[in-house]
């Protein structure tokens, strides 16, 4: 499980597929952002067809890339994504029945939470990263203030991060960023426009290098 949480941190940079989308598409977008320099990738719960396209890119692309699943608010969501072949699963919120079934499964975990509370909640429960949401919202002089009294904690920041502010989140100190519509935009996928994904993917990879 640690090298799963080391392997998100090197990478720092998560895909998310979120939404309608047709299922055959998933495997050219892995290929596409992985060109591009991003190798960890989340499907989330509330997508269409999501276990069939955890099934496929566990298949055809777990040995190049870290599969995950997202939204994943219920145990049995959890049991299923980790079947299909999630090696890592995210929530928006943090369910510390989610949060032991993944640790008890040698699954990685990064609860999402707010507040200095629910971070340090998260934090008892063994996760070793919590998903900070909406970032995007509160801002990266929140999560400054957050990070003084809370600095031995991984934040993964989720939810508006985009090309123009996350090097202000990287630099007060966010160990990796949820990136979903600003990356994995739905007019590139529609049209299969993978030049153009992978060109978007390589200039996040560039902006935290």
């Amino acid at each position: 499980m640690d090298e799963i949480y080391q392997k998100i941190l090197k990478s720092r940079i998560v895909a998310i597929v979120r939404g309608n989308m047709e299922v055959e598409k998933i495997i050219p977008l892995a290929k596409a952002v992985l060109k591009g320099g991003v190798d960890v990738i989340e499907v989330t719960c509330n997508s269409p067809g999501v276990m069939q396209m955890i099934e496929m890119l566990s298949s055809e692309m777990g040995s190049e890339m870290l599969i995950g699943a997202g939204t994943v608010t219920s145990v049995e969501l959890a049991s299923n994504v980790i079947k299909a072949g999630a090696r890592f699963v995210v929530a928006p919120d943090t369910n510390p029945d989610v949060v032991k079934f993944a640790l008890e499964n040698n699954i990685a975990v990064a609860p999402g939470a707010m507040t200095p509370t629910e971070i340090l909640n998260v934090k008892r429960l063994g996760a070793k990263m919590v998903k900070v949401f909406p970032a995007g919202v509160l801002g990266p002089k929140y999560i400054k203030s957050v990070r003084g009294p809370i600095n031995d904690f991984d934040i993964m920041a989720t939810g508006g991060i985009n090309l123009d502010n996350i090097e202000e989140f990287l630099n007060v100190g966010c160990a990796a960023f949820g990136i979903g519509s600003s990356l994995i935009k739905k007019d590139l996928v529609a049209t299969g426009n993978w030049d153009a994904l992978t060109k978007l993917a390589a200039d996040y990879v560039s902006r935290i290098n």
